[in-house]
């Protein structure tokens, strides 16, 4: 009888398999490449003042 963990591993390397069909690993690196660049987060903390983090 397999536990909880087997059913998790067997749904979701079905869904990786999946989503890898529909959009395959060179279609995601070409997607990331034309990303902008993150925020400065060190620079915003060491720039002084108020500060807000937030998600």
């Amino acid at each position: 009888m397999p536990t909880i963990l087997d059913e998790i591993a067997v749904y979701k390397r079905d869904f990786v398999a999946r989503r890898q069909a529909e959009q395959p690993l060179v279609d995601v690196c070409a997607r990331a490449q034309d990303t902008p660049d993150p925020a400065d987060f060190l620079g915003a903390l060491r720039a002084g003042g108020v500060a807000l983090i937030a998600e």
